[in-house]
């Protein structure tokens, strides 16, 4: 599912231990005339990058780093680097399920010269989604809360894609949509709570709202089950946000490349 292509966190950053997002989850189509794997395992490789909206951060340079990736998929269980998700649905167009994923760290203060001081924390979140697939279009509709007691918030993700066929076997993802976030949320990310308040830098609660977003994903086989994919996505911080002392550019982009190889089971 494209909801999954991009972790918000760079996941797979911290999953190499480097503590940070970005990934792929790779779906292998069966060949023609074959039926589909009833089991179906990602492995891979890729290198990630972020531009870190803080104050303090390099202006023209991204955070990278180089990540692992491995994920299992059946008819009714996914498990990446971003979620675990269990289908209680599924009719091939309406899809529900529930979900327990890690709230990686997209926006980490430790990368800023000036706000390392803040700590902020790998949480985890449960949830639930619906998805509506209408031939190479796709809508969802998600809520996450946090279970772990580090953030206590909550958001609500809407989003809209589709996946173009391109020459030679490649295909072309696009998508776009918002992230509801509560204060809670919203001031854990980008704002500053009152115990970490200084003299320049005073207290600041991000309101709740809606939080714009858009991305692509480009794959093409490179033989078998071998696929080179790149992926971006780009977040961009609304007003309420952008007036927090720490956030200095209001664009959050984020993109990777990597080779994913995947096989089935039957």
């Amino acid at each position: 599912m494209f909801a999954r292509i991009m972790i918000s966190g760079l996941a797979c950053a911290s999953v190499c231990g480097l503590g940070m997002l970005t990934a792929v989850a790779v779906a292998h189509e069966a060949p023609s005339g074959q039926a589909e794997p009833r089991h179906r395992f990602s492995i891979g490789v890729g290198q990630w990058g972020v531009r870190s909206p803080l104050e303090g951060t390099p202006r023209d340079d991204a955070q990278t780093g180089f990540f692992p990736w491995i994920s299992y998929e059946n008819k009714w269980l996914s498990i990446d680097p971003s979620e675990a998700a269990v289908r209680v649905f599924n009719n091939g167009q309406v899809t529900i399920e529930g979900l327990v994923a890690p709230r990686w760290l997209q926006v980490d203060p430790k990368d800023s010269s000036i706000h390392g001081d803040l700590r902020r924390r790998t949480s985890i979140d449960a949830g639930t989604r619906l998805s509506l697939t209408t031939g190479r279009t796709m809508f969802s509709l998600g809520y996450r809360g946090d279970i772990s007691g580090r953030v206590k918030g909550h958001e609500v993700t809407a989003e809209t894609g589709i996946d173009l066929p391109l020459p030679g076997g490649g295909d072309l993802g696009l998508k776009g949509g918002a992230y509801w976030r509560d204060s809670k949320l919203g001031t854990s990310l980008y704002g500053v709570f009152p115990d970490e308040a200084r003299a320049d830098r005073p207290a600041f609660t991000v309101r709740q709202g809606f939080t714009p977003f858009a991305g692509l994903k480009l794959g093409y086989p490179i033989a078998g089950g071998l696929q080179a994919v790149f992926a971006a996505e780009a977040e961009y911080l609304p007003g309420r946000v952008a007036a927090s002392p720490i956030i200095a550019r209001r664009v959050v982009p984020s993109a990777m490349f990597g080779l994913f190889y995947t096989f089935g089971g039957r």
